[in-house]
């Protein structure tokens, strides 16, 4: 049974939460950011709704395509979709979302670029250490 809230000359439902369905987007939705580099990112994970701020929906972790670096705290209210694009911000596309070999190989590239990244840390950790080292015995 849904609860409505008469008022102003229209009934509004108030039983869900405005745009409810944004709440629940499928694993593999392609996103698009807008503003500092236009990229597009996937959805690869559904952190569930904030007890403590719940009318900022569900939070959401994606993977930026271009970077294959993983980035959380997407709230589904801040999410538009695409046809509403002003300003700076993460769009919701009509593109299909990806399969599940295409979110495997997402996956896979998000590992190999966490790989990369730490043995750039060691290299430069390396590197400043045997610095130090060569500054000490002079």
């Amino acid at each position: 049974m849904a609860i409505y809230s008469l008022g102003t000359g229209t009934m509004k439902r108030i039983d869900v939460p405005e745009n409810h369905f944004k709440n629940s987007l499928p694993i593999g939705t392609v996103c698009q950011w807008s503003g500092y580099g236009d990229y597009k990112m996937i959805i690869v994970k559904n952190c569930g709704i904030s007890e403590r701020f719940p009318e900022y929906g569900a939070s959401y972790e994606m993977i930026n395509l271009g970077t294959f670096k993983r980035s959380g705290g997407h709230n589904a209210s801040s999410l538009r979709h695409i046809s509403e694009k002003y300003g700076i911000g993460i769009y919701l596309t009509d593109e299909p979302c990806l399969t599940g070999e295409e979110m495997l190989d997402l996956l896979s590239k998000e590992k190999s670029q966490i790989e990369a990244d730490n043995l750039a840390g060691i290299a430069k950790a390396t590197e400043q250490r045997e610095y130090k080292e060569c500054i000490l015995k002079e």
